[in-house]
């Protein structure tokens, strides 16, 4: 084969992969079905804490206890179990499958179930569902989704969507497929709905440096209960 057809096959080749690229957006870094064992490529952030990563029937189940929170300021609280993954360089963006608590189960009180950002306990973003009573009456009591961010220990509350409750016993309403996208120091946050992708708040900037990206649970230590998180197909794609 000559060198003029050596490079028309390339190029032949390489158009297609091009043109998926374009169409659907970016490549795969990391992908897990949830379909086995725990990756070994995962980190465990539960200081120090006896906590519950588990696969059950296919997804992945992250059981936070009252009391294992994540949040600025507060030295005592810093126990909320993450399970993450190192990033690409540059941009990227983090997918996965998200449930609160399970059809059947009591409703969350207090509790916090999505995908983290994290560099540290002093510096992380969170994106996901919420169900509370009261957040020193900054938020009305229900169901919602939250974008947090704790930036030199300071946590704030960048963004609330209000959801409409399912069943008290069987919050059904939260479960969605959550997205986080990077680009640069900006952060935006997206749920699917049917084919498309709804953005939830405004961008976050924030310079995180050095970080990593997973999934985890919270509950408050002031009228919490147990939390459970369901995660299914988490995705990084660079």
């Amino acid at each position: 084969m000559d060198i003029y057809r050596i490079i028309a096959k390339a190029i032949k080749t390489a158009i297609p992969c091009i043109f998926v690229l374009l169409l659907f957006g970016c490549a795969t870094y990391f992908s897990d079905p949830f379909s086995g064992t725990l990756d070994p490529s995962y980190r465990k952030f539960d200081e120090n804490r006896i906590d519950n990563y588990e696969i059950v029937g296919g997804q992945l189940r992250i059981t936070a206890s009252r009391g294992e929170d994540l949040w600025g300021g507060t030295p005592l609280k810093r126990g909320a179990p993450l399970l993450l993954h190192a990033v690409p360089g540059g941009d990227y963006e983090v997918e996965s499958l998200v449930a609160a608590g399970q059809p059947g189960t009591t409703a969350r009180i207090n509790t916090q179930v999505g995908l983290f950002v994290f560099k540290n306990v002093e510096n992380w973003l969170f994106f996901g569902f919420t169900f509370h009573k009261s957040q020193a009456g900054t938020l009305p009591e229900g169901y919602g989704l939250i974008v947090t961010s704790t930036i030199g220990d300071a946590s704030r509350i960048e963004s609330y969507e209000e959801i409409p409750p399912g069943p008290v016993t069987a919050p059904s309403a939260l479960v969605g497929t959550l997205k986080i996208r990077k680009s640069g120091n900006s952060w935006r946050f997206y749920v699917k709905s049917g084919s498309a992708w709804n953005q939830v708040g405004p961008p976050v900037g924030a310079s995180l440096g050095n970080h990593e990206v997973g999934m985890g649970a919270k509950s408050f230590q002031s009228g919490g209960t147990a939390a459970f998180g369901y995660f299914d197909n988490f995705v990084i794609r660079n």
